[in-house]
């Protein structure tokens, strides 16, 4: 199959049926993600040579949706700038969610007196990450190899395989809402999996909040990707969530 777009689909409606991505029936690309996002799970164990930095995960996100020919097409800012003034709906979903989660989530550390906790608050748990990476890489290093995979790579691919490969075949066989509960579920067990790092303590508070937020602004994702059929949209505001989301928790719950 070629390049994977759908014409942009009424907010009201869901996505009409689609082909599967290269002829794959959808339960086999189901099965796929599965594997893919628990390659992150070992790579994340601290006995990994890497940990917890999922090289393989990252490799396999990036080499399975090009192989089926799942990628953007289009210039990247003409595409952008073509369908962001569009997407009124999914931002203020976007700002509804984001607002509820930090609300509720430093609301409740507030009043459990768990702010500085690195078992519950997600911040305090990266702070733990930050001297883990510098006391097993070099302060450097582990600032360049965090750049890479918590800054540029999962703005890509994790896009192209969670919203490209993944939400795009299993629209082929479930609705929009399924399918984009489907994709979110492995996008936020993706993002929980990273905390294992941290094992035998793995912080379970955290971890759930991590879950949550990954699967909120994941399926936030996949509405806009439904609808516009754009990558390129939905790897931009991917990329902005990376810069912006640590900041704005920081601002509340610090």
């Amino acid at each position: 199959m070629a390049n994977v777009r759908r014409p942009a689909v009424p907010d009201a409606q869901a996505a009409e049926p689609t082909a599967p991505v290269g002829g794959l029936h959808p339960l086999t690309v189901l099965c796929i993600g599965v594997l893919v996002t628990a390659v992150a799970l070992p790579e994340s164990w601290q006995g990994w040579p890497y940990a917890p930095f999922p090289v393989f995960h990252a490799c396999l996100a990036i080499v399975i949706p090009l192989w089926f020919r799942v990628r953007p097409t289009g210039r990247p800012w003409p595409e952008i700038r073509a369908h962001l003034p569009k997407q009124g709906r999914p931002f203020a979903a976007a700002i509804a969610f984001i607002g509820g989660f930090i609300l509720l989530y430093s609301l409740a550390m507030t009043v459990l007196d768990k702010t500085r906790d690195p078992a519950w608050n997600l911040l305090a748990t990266y702070g733990k990450f930050a001297d883990l990476y510098a006391a097993r890489y070099g302060s450097w290093f582990a600032l360049i190899i965090v750049y890479v995979f918590l800054g540029l790579w999962p703005m890509f691919g994790e896009e192209l395989f969670y919203r490209g490969f993944l939400q795009g075949s299993l629209l082929g066989r479930y609705s929009l809402p399924i399918a984009s509960v489907l994709t979110s579920t492995l996008f936020g067990l993706r993002h929980s999996a990273q905390l294992v790092y941290l094992l035998p303590a793995y912080p379970y508070v955290a971890g759930a909040a991590y879950f949550v937020w990954a699967f909120g602004v994941s399926m936030i994702w996949c509405w806009v990707h439904a609808r516009t059929g754009s990558l390129w949209l939905c790897m931009a505001t991917h990329g902005v969530n990376i810069v912006l989301a640590p900041i704005v928790v920081a601002l509340v719950v610090w």
